[in-house]
């Protein structure tokens, strides 16, 4: 899960970088971000979402898990809706109060905006993106302004700063080639902490789409381990001559307690193969076994430790 984690903030940050983004802070997995239009922090989300589907180097034992393995959608085996970690997010759209950190000397962001955005990510579901109305209202507001000055010079209804002109039509763009995005009202949500109830969306590219209409309930867990049974007595014998050499190191009465352990413990494994061992009761063995050679690196010898 470290290596998952570190994987997954790296694609979070480099698709910041990507769209212009700013990295506010970080509370354990979670990333709090802030942007300067509404149009890039939508790319900025649904690139994330696509990144972390297609990321092809997630930890196998990630893929095995029920929550990461992958799913397709039942009517389109070829589209893929979900595959490794699954990231829960949400927009909103307001202005916060700024402070400078008198540590580290960045820009951090307070205030009831701030509140109401970290309320309506928490509604949503891995791999969803949910916005507040503002958020949509203003999107939409976009939309119809430079639309209508599509191919000609900046408007007077624009924002007014050509750098932000300049950012928003090329996101359009990006946007058009996505296809746009999908809406789905998820309705009125009492959020915590806020008195008054908020209406929520899910918004979604085109090519996620199947992710609000999937059945997931038929979709059976991933095969525990990916290696035949009969490939863990190698490796469990491999694992005693590493502690019978540790033992050596220690006390030669250790030593010879072990070898009559080992012949009866591999005799166990040999007869656990043959009947047939569940996938579940395998995952467990081999997750014994990477415990005892772990174990084995930081056997003590005298002050010494093997390694």
């Amino acid at each position: 899960m470290r290596s998952a984690i570190k994987q997954h903030n790296e694609i979070m940050r480099r698709q910041l970088r990507t769209w212009g983004g700013y990295e506010v802070k970080t509370e354990g997995d979670a990333f709090m971000v802030s942007f300067q239009t509404p149009t890039s922090a939508l790319l900025w989300a649904f690139s994330v979402q696509l990144a972390l589907l297609h990321f092809e180097s997630w930890p196998t034992e990630i893929l095995r898990t029920e929550q990461c393995q992958e799913k397709r959608a039942a009517d389109d085996e070829e589209t893929l809706l979900y595959r490794g970690i699954s990231v829960r997010m949400g927009i909103h759209f307001g202005e916060p109060v700024c402070e400078r950190d008198p540590i580290t000397r960045r820009m951090d962001y307070f205030g009831p905006m701030v509140n109401r955005s970290a309320r309506i990510q928490g509604v949503a579901d891995g791999g969803q993106i949910t916005t507040s109305n503002d958020f949509l209202k203003e999107l939409r507001k976009i939309e119809a302004q430079y639309a209508e000055s599509e191919g000609q010079d900046q408007s007077d209804d624009s924002f007014g700063d050509d750098f932000i002109d300049r950012v928003i039509r090329k996101d359009l763009k990006e946007l058009k080639k996505l296809q746009g995005y999908g809406i789905k009202e998820m309705g009125e949500r009492k959020l915590k902490g806020l008195e008054n109830p908020e209406f929520i969306y899910i918004i979604y590219p085109p090519v996620l789409a199947g992710r609000e209409t999937a059945d997931l309930s038929n979709i059976q867990p991933a095969a525990q381990i990916g290696v035949p049974p009969e490939a863990l007595l190698p490796l469990f014998d491999t694992c005693l001559k590493l502690e019978k050499l540790c033992s050596m190191l220690n006390s030669d009465r250790l030593q010879s307690v072990f070898i009559q352990d080992s012949e009866y413990s591999k005799e166990m494994v040999r007869k656990k193969i043959a009947e047939g061992t569940a996938d579940a009761r395998i995952m467990e063995f081999l997750e014994g076994v990477i415990t005892r050679v772990e174990v084995s690196f930081y056997t003590p010898r005298n002050s010494y430790y093997v390694n």
